[in-house]
Formats: structure tokens, sequence, C-alpha cells
């Protein structure tokens, strides 16, 4: 079985706009997204709605750590 580490970071504002999603390109918050997919294979999911807040779940496998 393959050991993870998540991170989980969310609100309970407005959420993301009907349609609009996260990371933004060009933005910093999608530098780093992409940063951590690449260099630590990190895995993303965004769940968000009008009103209900957002979510953002990062997981890091422990495999990727260790190459």
């Amino acid at each position: 079985m393959e050991t993870a580490v998540g991170v989980v970071v969310a609100d309970d504002g407005i959420g993301l706009p009907k349609g609009e999603t996260w990371p933004k390109r060009g933005k910093l918050g999608a530098l780093i997204a992409h940063s951590l997919t690449e260099n630590a294979k990190a895995e993303f999911t965004v769940e968000s709605s009008v009103n209900s807040g957002t979510k953002v779940t990062i997981v890091f496998k422990r495999s990727a750590a260790e190459s």
C-alpha cells in the first residue's frame, strides 16, 4: 500500500463563479500548482460552487518523494 500525505485548504465563502476554474493560467496560483504537479508529482482536486465555498485538496505520494 502506497503512503500519501494530503493537504486540504477550504473556506465557506462565495466560491468560484459558475464556469470558472482554478487555478487561472498565468497567475501565481497556477504556477505553484504546476510546479507541485510536475516536480512533486502532487495531485490537485478543486471543488467549488457559488455561495458554498471552495475546497482544494493536494495529495503527495510517498513514492514521488523518494525518487
